[in-house]
C-alpha cells in the first residue's frame, strides 16, 4: 500500500485549558473613556520539559481611547501568557520523545478594560488546547469494492432485545452529539452576551460623559448670565424716569407761592 509522510496526533490536552490574566499598562496621558478594546494572538508555542509542557502565548492589546479633547488615540501593548502543564493532563497519557512536536491552538480572547487615571487595566480570558504530534508514514488504504448484502440473519430468541439495546445505544450516541452541539452554541451565546455587555458599558460611559458636559455648559451659561445682569444694573437705574425728593419739595413750594400772588392781585414774579 502507498504511504505518505504526515503529522499524526498522538495526544491532546483534555480538557482544553482556560486561563484568566489581568494586564496593567501605563498611558502617556489621561483619557476620558474606552472606545474599543481588542486582544489578538500573534503567535503561540509549546515545548516539552521532563514531566511538564511549557506553553507560551503572545498577546497584542489594541485600545482605541478618546481623550478629553474628543480626539481618538490608538494604542497597542504587548503581553504574554506562560503556563506549565503536567504530562498527565494529556489524553491519552504518553511519554514524549525527541521527535514529538507541540502545537497550540488558541480561541478568540474575551477582554474587558477599565481606565484609572493614566493606567489601563485589561482583564483577558483565553481558551486554548495543545496537540502532541509526530511525523510518520501513513498508509493510504485503497477503496475496496462493495461487498454483496449478507444473507438475512435467522431469528433467534432474544434478538428483539439485542436490537432494542442497539437502538438505545445509537440514541445515546445521537443525544451525546446533540449535547456537544448545544454546549458549543451556549458558548457562542455567552460570548455574544459578553460583547453586548461590553457595548452597553461603553454606551453608559458615553452617556455619563455627555451628562457631565451638559451640566458644565449649563453652569457656564448661568455664570455668564449673572455677570451680564450685574453689569446692566447701574445703567437701568440711571435711565429710569423719576423725581428726586428735593425736586418734589421745590415743585410744591412754587405752586403755593403762585396761589398767594393771585389772591393778593399781584403780578407773579419768578
Amino acid at each position: 500500500m502507498p504511504k505518505i509522510w504526515s503529522p499524526v496526533i498522538l495526544a491532546q490536552l483534555d480538557p482544553p485549558q482556560t486561563t484568566t490574566v489581568e494586564g496593567v499598562y501605563q498611558l502617556p496621558k489621561a483619557y476620558q473613556h474606552i472606545e474599543d478594546l481588542r486582544v489578538k494572538v500573534p503567535s503561540c508555542e509549546a515545548s516539552h520539559h521532563g514531566k511538564y509542557v511549557e506553553c507560551l502565548i503572545r498577546l497584542k492589546v489594541l485600545a482605541l481611547l478618546q481623550a478629553f479633547d474628543h480626539q481618538p488615540d490608538l494604542l497597542s501593548f504587548h503581553d504574554e501568557i506562560r503556563e506549565w502543564l503536567p504530562n498527565h493532563c494529556f489524553d491519552p497519557p504518553m511519554e514524549f520523545t525527541a521527535g514529538t512536536e507541540m502545537i497550540v491552538e488558541a480561541d478568540e480572547v474575551f477582554c474587558e478594560g477599565e481606565l484609572q487615571d493614566e493606567t489601563l487595566r485589561v482583564k483577558m480570558i483565553l481558551n486554548y488546547t495543545v496537540l502532541a504530534v509526530q511525523n510518520g508514514a501513513v498508509e493510504i488504504v485503497e477503496a475496496s469494492r462493495p461487498e454483496p448484502y449478507p444473507e438475512p440473519e435467522p431469528y433467534y430468541p432474544g434478538k428483539a432485545i439485542l436490537e432494542t439495546i442497539r437502538n438505545l445505544e445509537c440514541e445515546v450516541e445521537r443525544l451525546s452529539q446533540d449535547n456537544a452541539a448545544l454546549h458549543h452554541r451556549i458558548r457562542l451565546y455567552e460570548k455574544n452576551l459578553a460583547g453586548l455587555k461590553n457595548a452597553l458599558r461603553k454606551a453608559e460611559n458615553r452617556s455619563q460623559a455627555l451628562v457631565k458636559e451638559l451640566m458644565h455648559a449649563n453652569r457656564t451659561r448661568q455664570d455668564l448670565q449673572e455677570q451680564l445682569n450685574k453689569r446692566e444694573a447701574p445703567y437701568s437705574l440711571q435711565k429710569s424716569p423719576g423725581i428726586t425728593p428735593s425736586a418734589e419739595i421745590n415743585r410744591v413750594g412754587l405752586g403755593h407761592k403762585i396761589k398767594q400772588l393771585f389772591a393778593l392781585g399781584r403780578p407773579a414774579v419768578f
